[in-house]
């Protein structure tokens, strides 16, 4: 099964794998960032195994020696964060959720809360 890591742009068709000594159990990673976060279902036919002890890359079905700044990925779309709401709407948003909190306090209710974060949603952009 090829897994594809969206942090190195890159198809692997074998996982590197480590002991966690914390909870006794091993979890596989990517040979290149070293991580397991980024992983995700492969997304082309094309993959790639890395050398434990040389740390060279391979492609899996030519055998040919590859580096890693040459591997041949898709670019990663552009993106722009788009906001949902005006400024002073989010202003309006913190203005409230201050004096609610110290409505709360005065009552004895106090709970920390974060700040609101202004709402927003990313956008691809070619």
């Amino acid at each position: 099964m090829i897994i594809y890591c969206s942090k190195c742009r890159i198809n692997w068709a074998r996982l590197w794998s480590q002991d966690d000594d914390l909870r006794d159990e091993s979890f596989d990673h990517c040979p290149e960032c070293k991580t397991d976060k980024y992983l995700q279902e492969g997304t082309d036919i094309t993959a790639y195994i890395k050398c434990p002890i040389s740390g060279r890359i391979k492609n899996v079905d030519t055998g040919v020696e590859i580096h890693a700044e040459h591997i041949s990925t898709a670019p990663l779309p552009h993106r722009k964060k788009v906001y949902d709401e005006s400024y002073e709407e989010f202003q309006l948003r913190m203005e409230q959720a201050e004096d609610d909190w110290v409505a709360a306090r005065r009552s004895g209710n106090a709970v920390a809360k974060g700040k609101p974060i202004r709402k927003f949603h990313w956008e691809n952009i070619n």
